[in-house]
């Protein structure tokens, strides 16, 4: 899986990219029957950055789906994965710079793939 290529038309660098995949702190893969039991972190109710420190643990029992795998496949992005699964504010600052910075942008442009 390309991700910068679903994001380029978005305009943003692997840090805002790697900061947007964030949301995942949150929340169920699916909120329909079995799929509930399946997230990608401990506690799905409050927004952390666990999601980086469980994507980086290959003993997670927690799902990783092929674009989360793409986050720790590369260098690049893996760097900031680990930088943010060490450094929580400095993923709180660079979500809501980025969550602003997509929230401006026409909603047409934002029909990506995660």
């Amino acid at each position: 899986m390309d991700i910068r290529s679903n994001y380029s038309r978005l305009g943003l660098n692997d840090e805002e990219i790697v900061a947007l995949f964030g949301y995942r702190t949150l929340g169920f893969l699916s909120n329909k029957g079995d799929h509930e039991i399946l997230r990608w972190t401990r506690n799905p109710y409050i927004f952390d950055n666990n999601y980086y420190v469980e994507l980086l643990d290959s003993m997670s029992p927690y799902v990783k789906t092929e674009s989360d795998l793409a986050l720790i496949n590369d260098d690049s992005f893996r760097k900031i994965v680990e930088l943010y699964s060490k450094d929580q504010s400095v993923f709180f600052e660079k979500f809501a710079i980025t969550y602003e910075k997509i929230s401006e942008i026409n909603h047409k442009d934002l029909m990506i793939e995660f």
